[in-house]
């Protein structure tokens, strides 16, 4: 993301985040009042995405194995619905499994 639209997106999160009635109008708005105010994330920090090792990636894969293999169906079920609305034009979507 270039520095102007980094900014750009820093000032509308500030400024969805200090709407009191965005979060009730928007999952996304709830999630950044969340992630401000409860997690003390900062859209203005330049931080670098954090890399994880193959090693530890390997071991959160074995420690939800069973969940991730109980939840398959559900998830397939949602990733075709999400295919489906994006061939018709929909926004496409991504399911971010995390501990």
């Amino acid at each position: 993301m270039t520095y102007g639209r980094a900014r750009h997106h820093a000032e509308r999160v500030f400024a969805v985040a200090t709407d009191s009635s965005a979060a009730a109008r928007s999952a996304i708005a709830a999630s950044w009042v969340r992630s401000l105010n409860d997690y003390g994330l900062d859209p203005e920090s330049p931080r670098r995405p954090e890399r994880v090792e193959q090693a530890r990636l390997d071991e959160a894969r074995d420690r939800f194995a069973l969940m991730l293999q109980a939840a398959e169906p559900a998830l397939d079920r949602r990733i075709a619905q999400r295919r489906h609305r994006f061939i018709d034009g929909g926004q496409g979507a991504a399911i971010l499994p995390a501990d």
